[in-house]
């Protein structure tokens, strides 16, 4: 992996459950956390 590349891919079936699941992502950002091992 290099740095810019993507992390996550989100997938939704609707517009509304893409603008959805990103603002949720947006607003809890500590449900992931990236380190280097």
């Amino acid at each position: 992996m290099m740095r810019g590349d993507p992390l996550f891919t989100v997938h939704a079936q609707t517009p509304g459950e893409l603008e959805y699941a990103v603002s949720y992502l947006q607003n809890h950002p500590d449900i992931y956390q990236v380190t280097e091992e």
